[in-house]
């Protein structure tokens, strides 16, 4: 189960990314760099085997909306 595997800071910037946020929006909703979230990213994608956001819904039984204007890891 996902909660398990991930931290809360994990959890709360996937629930970001799942209403289709930016890297760039949730760095500004959660106060953290872009950098940082991009790190989150990179961990949740790990932990998950996930390679990209579409990849991310699926792990979790539910669509991702695409990001407007970042790549799955980008700034």
């Amino acid at each position: 189960m996902l909660s398990k595997m991930l931290s809360k800071r994990e959890r709360e910037v996937m629930a970001l990314i799942s209403r289709g946020l930016t890297n760039k929006q949730i760095a500004r909703q959660l106060k953290l760099s872009p950098g940082t979230v991009a790190g989150y990213l990179r961990s949740i994608f790990d932990k998950v085997a996930a390679h990209n956001r579409a990849s991310l819904g699926c792990e979790r039984g539910e669509p991702v909306a695409p990001a407007a204007d970042d790549d799955a890891l980008g700034n």
